[in-house]
């Protein structure tokens, strides 16, 4: 269902395939855990000061006051100072909450009201302000708690609920709306990024991306599912012959919650229903949201079916509700978790819910019946389902009583753990590999160093040019050749050029692969920076600069990363001056200027190279032996590793790290590349995966997604050429799952189906696919696309 009808990110792709393999989760978190045991021990978390501004004030527990007051307590029972504060317009400064306000706080298992501080301290630079609701209205400071926290030097981390107001639009007031999106954008400048769902964080992570706006940490932490007070260990009995199942249905009354479709469905339930049927009866307990027209809609229904209708429940009454029902309805079709769905199965009740957004989530593990919620006649016929299928409730109970849910406790203890995790650098399971120089020696800044093999024509123009630009800055870099044993005029090259006092050369005694050279040329670089080239890669004129301005005057940067630009021209033979070549060279993209990145995903996505072109990234010297070092083996192509391995690392260690931005191409690439032959599965295969790899590292999946449709334009033409005319090593490789999973959203993708559908059904029936096992009308219709 996941594949078919969810979320399109790389993420929740994943996360579904991980959860529905079992034991397979256990080694895809096993595969993270040298790394994440390499950052070190996490800096404790002793004090939050916990914006609860909206919460005190409230003589109800909505759902984000349910957050609050339950998270509160939890950090309070781990150890957390959380010390709950407002803002003070006359103080322009947040104070603590008084004593009446602690009390309001402390109601519906929220944390005792016990003598707290009497005032904040007046320096709070590294405290952490945690917000667990919205902070919007009135009174909140100018820039808001995130702009107070900025200039008082506080970390900060906030909740994130939904994005239900922008995908819905018509249903809020402009004015409304406009609030919304201010607080969302100011989102941005928070340093963690907590949202209650995979649904959730994927949602903002595209909303902020598409604005242009700075990516924080999103580290999504799912909700609780306690619902306080003992959980029921024994589920409800089903009704007796002769008595009505009674339902339950809790929610505010607006449109996503709806109550008129559920309504609509259950008096068509009621009618379609024998004499003999069992009745079917509901209660929903709710407040009205202003919404003049579905209120009038829904005391209609109501009159109609025989609905009890309930504004207000206070906790004990809405338990006897719960105790008395047979069962519950969660009828909303968007939400940013669904808690709802959980608190039934908290209580020991089957839930009916919706099958998509985030309470696709939440409801599969038992339990919790789902349909499509905009369906009437598919709630019509749930409902009858539940009143009349024998045993279907007794099951579903069972379900609901055995299946584990997460604790408040639990939620605190993943929040703390993202506290202390955040701003920390990402760890790496290898030791240091950047000793001190020597006593007396000076390193230089900048290594440009060329890997090379065979390609005497073309280093004999990109060596000089390189040599030139760097002969200024000698003092500060050096340039280092390092030759895979070429057996061509390599090393009289070479050797034209010794005199260079800042040029150091080297030649491997036996060839070690092109992605073994990478590392070795690595290994012979002195600077403090590594920039490897290849030997037909030019570099452009005020390149050098670009480099060092930032290496110099950021030293904390911990890579440069560079737009570049291409040409087709491959006869160096016939090359007598380079300069023409780099000045009709095509950009990759559009750069920008030159600046520092607090984070390297924000340059990331700044063309569609993602660090798989060597000559674009200088990596800081200890990353670049550790990314051209990776245990490449393998059969060529086969994984990012056997191709791109500083994509992966680049990817995976360096993404939260600070970086400069080059962007004016540095340096003109050939793009007659010596991989031809593996150009298919680059296009099918590892270029998605490239593109899923960015995504789960966030990089904004806005840029993605166009490249994504570049690399899907000839699908079917590449699938067929893939089956029918290349080697088999290719062929063996491409999967045709693969790609229908990734590329199925895309226009430009659905647009050659039909071409798709042909060729992988000719391939099937000649017997040309290795890495599919199903035939084309199972695989096709696994995702949904076999109409």
């Amino acid at each position: 269902m996941a594949l078919r009808a969810l979320p399109r990110t790389a993420t929740l792709r994943e996360r579904f395939r991980v959860g529905a393999a079992g034991a397979a989760a256990l080694g895809a978190i096993a595969s993270d855990l040298p790394r994440t045991a390499a950052a070190g021990a996490p800096e404790p978390v002793r004090r939050v000061f916990y914006w609860v501004g909206l919460t005190v004030t409230q003589t109800f527990n909505t759902g984000i006051q349910r957050v609050a007051r339950q998270l509160a307590a939890a950090l309070e029972r781990r150890g957390v100072e959380t010390v709950p504060v407002k803002w003070d317009p006359a103080a322009r400064r947040i104070v603590p909450v008084s004593e009446e306000e602690a009390e309001t706080l402390a109601r519906w298992d929220g944390p005792p009201a016990r003598r707290r501080l009497a005032a904040v301290p007046e320096r709070l630079a590294g405290e952490w302000l945690l917000l667990p609701e919205l902070t919007m209205g009135s009174p909140v400071p100018e820039g808001g708690p995130l702009g107070f926290a900025r200039r008082s030097g506080m970390r900060t981390a906030a909740v994130f609920y939904d994005l239900i107001p922008e995908k819905m639009p018509e249903v809020y007031p402009p004015v409304a709306l406009e609030a919304m999106r201010a607080y969302w954008t100011d989102l941005a400048s928070a340093d963690l990024l907590l949202p209650i769902s995979w649904t959730a964080s994927a949602d903002l992570a595209r909303w902020l991306s598409g604005r242009s706006l700075p990516l924080p940490a999103i580290l999504p932490c799912p909700l609780a599912g306690s619902a306080g007070g003992p959980r029921a260990t024994e589920p409800a009995a089903a009704p007796p012959p002769g008595e009505a199942l009674r339902l339950l249905a809790v929610g505010t009354w607006e449109p996503r919650k709806n109550y008129p479709r559920l309504l609509r469905a259950l008096r068509d339930a009621q009618r379609r229903s024998s004499s003999a049927a069992r009745r079917i009866e509901l209660t929903l307990v709710g407040r009205r949201s202003g919404f003049a027209e579905l209120d009038a809609e829904v005391e209609r229904l109501a009159a109609e079916t025989g609905t009890e209708l309930i504004d207000h429940a206070e906790e004990a009454e809405l338990s006897r509700r719960w105790r008395a029902a047979h069962a519950t309805v969660y009828a909303s079709w968007e939400e940013g978790f669904g808690l709802p769905v959980l608190e039934s199965l908290w209580h020991g009740r089957p839930c009916l819910c919706h099958h998509g957004s985030a309470m696709a989530e939440v409801a599969p593990g038992g339990g919790a019946l789902m349909v499509d919620m905009l369906d009437e006649g598919a709630v019509a016929s749930a409902l009858r389902r539940l009143a009349e299928e024998p045993g279907l409730l007794d099951r579903l109970g069972a379900e609901a009583v055995a299946r584990p849910l997460r604790s408040w406790d639990g939620y605190a203890e993943d929040m703390v753990l993202a506290l202390s995790r955040a701003g920390a650098a990402p760890g790496w399971p290898l030791p240091d590999v950047l000793p001190a120089p020597a006593v007396g020696e000076r390193r230089p800044l900048l290594t440009c160093a060329i890997t090379t093999y065979n390609r005497a024509p073309w280093l004999s123009h990109s060596l000089p040019l390189l040599l030139e630009a760097t002969r200024p800055w000698r003092d500060v870099v050096e340039v280092v050749v390092c030759d895979n044993a070429s057996t061509d005029a390599t090393p009289d090259v070479v050797r034209r050029f010794g005199f260079e006092a800042h040029l150091s050369a080297h030649r491997n005694p036996a060839n070690v692969g092109m992605l073994g050279n990478l590392g070795a040329t690595a290994r012979h670089a002195r600077g403090a920076f590594v920039w490897l080239l290849g030997d037909d890669d030019l570099l452009v004129d005020g390149a050098i600069e670009n480099v060092l301005e930032g290496l110099a005057a950021h030293p904390e940067v911990e890579m440069a990363y560079m737009n570049y630009a291409y040409t087709t021209f491959d006869r160096p033979e016939l090359l007598l001056d380079a300069a023409n070549v780099i000045e009709s060279a095509t950009p990759i993209a559009p750069g920008g200027p030159n600046r520092r990145v607090p984070a390297l995903r924000e340059a990331s996505p700044l063309n569609e190279n993602l660090f798989t072109a060597i000559y674009a990234c200088a990596f800081r010297r200890d990353h670049a032996i550790r990314g051209y070092g990776l245990d490449t083996r393998g059969a060529p192509f086969t994984s990012l590793l056997t191709c791109v391995p500083s994509s992966v690392y680049a990817l995976a260690a360096l993404q939260d790290r600070p970086a400069w931005w080059v962007g004016e191409p540095a340096v003109v690439v050939n793009m007659n590349v010596s991989w031809t032959r593996w150009v298919l599965l680059w296009h099918l295969e590892r270029m998605p995966d490239l593109f899923d790899t960015a995504e789960r590292a966030g990089v904004a999946p806005a840029a993605l997604e166009r490249y994504r449709a570049t690399h899907a334009r000839e699908a079917a033409r590449w699938l067929r050429e893939a089956w029918f005319d290349a080697e088999d090593a290719v062929r063996r490789n491409v999967s045709a799952a693969r790609l229908l999973e990734r590329c199925k959203h895309l226009p430009v993708f659905r647009e050659q189906l039909a071409g798709v559908r042909r060729a992988y059904a000719e391939a099937w029936e000649a017997g040309r696919v290795s890495a599919d096992g199903a035939p084309p009308g199972e695989l096709f219709g696994r995702y949904g696309l076999d109409g």
